[in-house]
């Protein structure tokens, strides 16, 4: 057993990221006018997070199917509560202070509604049923509605695109995909 496999890794992913990580390291050194300091923060960076990816690729599919919905849920709450009672920061309401914590739970959101979406189609043949696409859109418009609110029209797009992504290759086409949005997309 190779240490890729012994890891849960994929080795073309892996090496793809790590080809990625090296050569923004090479255009940071440059940009920075061979300053060294930057680019050995930014490889810090880069190995907590290589780290990270690496610890998270040994949980089981399995944990992260069970913890979709509450964490979904708590996403969404914190969604809501960011309307309530966040704290306005450069024109936007977009954090909720703890303490001396802040968070912002639209960042959470670009895993979580990806998550949720598999959770929702791991339970029914694929490609979907149009009953099955009214929950889809339902899991995907309220967070992107909550977050273009804020205003963070940003986050809102990525969000959105993350959830479209889940749903193209639930086996929805691109061009019921595009069909659908461009129907919903108000003309100013």
């Amino acid at each position: 057993m190779t240490l890729f496999e012994r890891w849960h890794l994929d080795k073309p992913l892996f090496g793809a990221l790590a080809l990625l990580a090296a050569i923004s390291l090479v255009v940071l050194y440059s940009a920075s006018g061979e300053s060294l300091h930057f680019a050995l923060d930014d490889a810090i960076r880069l190995l907590i997070g290589f780290a990270i990816m690496i610890g998270v690729a040994q949980i089981p599919p399995e944990t992260y199917q069970r913890w979709s919905v509450p964490a979904f849920t708590l996403g969404v709450l914190g969604l809501a509560g960011v309307l309530a009672i966040g704290v306005v920061r450069f024109g936007a309401r977009r954090w909720i202070a703890l303490g001396p914590l802040s968070i912002q739970p639209s960042e959470f959101m670009k895993l979580l509604v990806p998550m949720a979406l598999s959770w929702y189609f791991s339970r029914s043949h694929l490609p979907p049923r149009l009953g099955r696409l009214a929950g889809a859109a339902l899991i995907l418009l309220v967070p992107v509605l909550l977050i273009a609110k804020e205003p963070d029209l940003g986050t809102a797009l990525v969000v959105l695109l993350a959830g479209t992504i889940v749903l193209f290759l639930a086996g929805i086409g691109w061009r019921t995909i595009l069909s659908v949005g461009l129907t919903a997309t108000p003309i100013p």
